[in-house]
């Protein structure tokens, strides 16, 4: 089987996962779990917390784990896991990264998963970042820009 799981700051990872939910569907969605670092006590203890979460994944199973921030402390707790060829990490998270992984994987065969297979992946979801602005000037003519916004 394939798990995922956000690890990040804050309550971004319950955030992307309850707007997976809407977008990919509750079966799917439910296949994530979720780290949300500092926001209390508990959850300050990213590398306890982590460690615990690792815990619960059997060894037969693949999990892709999707953090927020290359060098936050987040990530940092998640980069020994990397070295583990059933764990695959990838940060910078944005939602089409998330939404096009989990649709791919969550009910497929464990042997789809690759490392270019997720590279590709990354690669569309760069192109996901855009800045409206710069592209309707880029894209539209004037007239069709006035016609957009009425």
């Amino acid at each position: 089987m394939v798990r995922f799981l956000i690890a990040a700051h804050g309550y971004l990872a319950d955030g992307l996962k309850s707007t997976l939910e809407i977008i990919v569907g509750k079966e799917a969605a439910e296949r994530v779990s979720t780290i949300n670092a500092f926001v209390d006590e508990q959850s300050g203890d990213v590398k306890g917390n982590i460690e615990r979460f690792m815990q619960t994944i059997p060894y037969a199973d693949l999990l892709i784990i999707f953090s927020d921030i290359m060098y936050g402390s987040v990530t940092q707790c998640l980069m020994p896991y990397a070295d583990d060829e059933r764990i695959f990490l990838i940060t910078g998270v944005n939602f089409p990264l998330l939404c096009e992984v989990v649709s791919e994987y969550s009910f497929s065969d464990e042997s789809k998963v690759s490392k270019d297979g997720l590279k590709n992946f990354v690669e569309n979801a760069k192109k996901e970042l855009i800045f409206v602005n710069s592209f309707m000037e880029e894209t539209l003519s004037e007239n069709e820009t006035e016609d957009f916004f009425e």
